[in-house]
């Protein structure tokens, strides 16, 4: 039984350090930053950071209407964190690199467009360090760079507590809610961009036609498209089979 246990220890023990070898170095960073389009905010932060054996969450926004940030934190470690960080590593995060259409350098040394939104992405892997941004329309034409932006954005928004508003661009009036279950765990993507786990309930946007695809864990989707009306609700269940 001793002899057992002894295995059962080193074998862990060997785990453990293969875990900690595949760990992106202590200080290593991603941050993609939103401004810019029609938007209750002046800037909405979605980062992710490794200090140590933690991943330390962060989702920040800035309002227009108030001054001063409003941010909300979460820790993760042990497996859950290893989990979140191979999940980053697979979507490409701590590789990506500048797509055409790119500006270099730090989004905030110009003013913010007014016709879309702009995306920062900032990552900082050990000694290596890229920082660039990019309107909206050329994130869309860019998907290595999308899958990263998508990937932080949904790591971050579906793991810390909700700040109380959200960074929609949405025109007075014009808004409507929509409701998605299925029938297994899984996320939804609206308008190939906006990913939410589910279940959504009550998310707020644009009235008009919206593409939907659901994406189970098991690997099963379905895309279809759904109509907002302003004002009103719209609920949807998917059957994945």
């Amino acid at each position: 039984m001793t002899h057992h246990v002894a295995i059962v220890t080193v074998f862990c023990s060997l785990v453990a350090r293969v875990y900690a070898a595949d760990l992106p170095p202590d200080g290593s960073f991603v941050r993609i930053t939103a401004d810019g389009g029609v938007s209750p905010f002046k800037v909405v932060t979605h980062d992710v950071t490794v200090r140590g054996s933690t991943a330390v969450l962060t989702l920040a926004k800035e309002s227009l209407c108030h001054p001063g940030q409003q941010e909300r934190v979460r820790l993760l470690e042990g497996q859950e964190a290893q989990a979140l960080l191979a999940a980053l590593d697979a979507a490409g995060v701590w590789d990506v690199r500048p797509p055409p259409g790119a500006t270099e350098g730090r989004a905030r040394d110009r003013p913010a467009p007014l016709d879309e939104q702009r995306f920062e992405v900032w990552v900082g892997k050990g000694k290596e360090m890229r920082r660039f941004f990019m309107k909206q329309s050329a994130l869309l034409a860019a998907p290595a760079v999308l899958a990263v932006v998508m990937a932080v954005r949904e790591a971050v928004s579906s793991r810390v507590e909700p700040l109380p508003m959200r960074d929609t661009s949405v025109k007075p009036g014009k808004v409507g809610y929509l409701s998605i279950t299925a029938s297994e765990p899984g996320r939804a993507i609206l308008d190939g961009f906006e990913s939410h786990r589910l279940p959504v309930d009550g998310l707020d946007v644009p009235e008009g036609e919206h593409l939907v695809r659901v994406e189970g864990d098991s690997g099963r989707f379905r895309e279809f498209r759904v109509k907002v009306t302003a004002g009103a609700g719209t609920a949807v269940h998917v059957v994945l089979e």
